[in-house]
């Protein structure tokens, strides 16, 4: 629902049985206006020249996050992951909202298309026999397979602004990809490397 003010000097506004805020202080309004879009483009400078920082942070975040066996289990058809390596992680372009603007805060959601690619060493299926005595499969080598993924990401982040004359060159991150589960069951696999003896 949209807000609504109602500006004027008329006392029968007073009166007025609705949802609309009434005020006689256009000027005030105005001014209050003025210093949000004001704070708002020195907010966005800000977040334009720690653009580096930002994309900075979603690789940060992807790598500590993406550092988990048990995310890759599924994708390699349940064989065993012997180990994972983080080939690329590659953020787009970044879009950014304002959020919130309050006496000395702009409240920032910037957003970015990240492309992580993982190698896998697991088992090679093109090299395996079936143990009737024990009812189970054995890999006789190992093969390193990548997949890549493209995640919708999100950082919220604060930049203090009082005034065009006061505010800080630097972002504080607020969250990165708030309950954000990362789910590689639809990975893609797009090469095979190399294939290793054990």
């Amino acid at each position: 629902m949209t807000d609504i003010m109602i500006f004027s000097l008329d006392n029968d506004f007073s009166n007025l049985n609705s949802k609309a805020t009434i005020s006689k202080d256009y000027e005030t309004f105005l001014n209050d206006e003025y210093s949000n879009i004001e704070k708002a483009k020195i907010a966005e400078h800000v977040v334009i020249s720690n653009e580096v920082k930002i994309k900075n942070e979603f690789k940060e975040w992807y790598k500590t996050n993406l550092d988990d066996m048990s995310l890759y289990y599924q994708a390699v058809n349940w064989k065993d992951v012997y180990d994972i390596s983080i080939k690329s992680i590659q953020v787009g372009d970044l879009q950014h909202s304002i959020i919130e603007i309050d006496k000395d805060t702009v409240v920032i959601e910037i957003t970015a298309e990240v492309i992580v690619e993982v190698d896998i060493l697991t088992d090679d299926e093109d090299y395996q026999y079936y143990d009737s005595d024990d009812r189970s499969y054995h890999y006789l080598e190992t093969t390193t397979e990548t997949y890549k993924k493209e995640f919708d990401s999100s950082i919220i982040i604060y930049v203090e602004v009082e005034d065009a004359k006061n505010y800080s060159d630097d972002i504080e991150i607020e969250v990165i990809n708030e309950n954000v589960r990362i789910d590689l069951i639809y990975l893609m696999s797009i090469i095979i490397n190399s294939i290793n003896m054990y």
